[in-house]
Formats: structure tokens, sequence, C-alpha cells
């Protein structure tokens, strides 16, 4: 990871799967580096258990928390969560994570005009 992005705090973030490509979009409230380090700590302790982490446990893939991509930064926790849903309602074929907001209702196109469309930087299929 490089550059002063990744020390910013409040991101929507995705980690892409090694084994199938799938995607996890997360937010937090830390920046994306501090982030990926506690996603490294979560895979290697036996006791935790996240999306993230049965993902990789189960299907016995790797995840790549060193190049994790960053959607947008937003310092409140609400816009942050809907803004990982919408990217995670965008991505819902590729994501491997469950909608977080689920109380947003996706027919309304105010909330998404709301928030720019996500952009990959990174080819899907």
């Amino acid at each position: 990871m490089k550059g002063d992005s990744f020390r910013k705090v409040g991101v929507v973030y995705a980690v892409e799967c090694k084994g199938c490509g799938k995607v996890y979009v997360g937010q937090t409230g830390l920046s994306v580096e501090a982030r990926m380090e506690k996603h490294v700590e979560n895979l290697e302790k036996r006791e935790v258990h996240s999306t993230l982490v049965d993902h990789v446990r189960t299907l016995k893939h790797t995840v790549n928390c060193d190049e994790p991509n960053v959607f947008t930064f937003e310092k409140h926790e609400r816009k942050r969560k809907i803004k990982e849903t919408l990217l995670t309602k965008k991505l819902h074929a590729l994501a491997f994570n469950e909608i977080s907001f689920k109380t947003l209702l996706f027919g309304m196109k105010e909330e998404e005009e709301e928030y720019p469309a996500f952009r990959l930087p990174f080819s899907i299929g």
C-alpha cells in the first residue's frame, strides 16, 4: 500500500479474493491500512469469525490485503455504510459479503443519484 490515501480515515474499500475473483466490500472509520492489518490479524486467529475470514477458511482461498481498492472516503459512519451498501448492491454477483445497511430501499433513484457511480479499479470477469 502506498501514499497518504491509505492513511486517511473513513473509507469504503474492496478486497479481491485470489481464489474465485469475488470481492469483499467493507467500510471502516479507521484508515484502510489499519483495517487491512486487522483483516490479516483476524485471518491468523482461529477464534475470529467474519464474512471475510469464513470465506477464506471454508473455501481455502486467499485474499489480497496488500492491494485493497479504495472507492471513497467518508467521515460520517451512516453515509459510509450507505456507500458500502450501494457498492455491495452494485457488485451483487461478485461480492461474497451481505448488504450491511439492510434498511436502504434500492428502488429509490434519489438514493443512488446522491452517490456517484462507483468505478472498479480492477477488471470484472
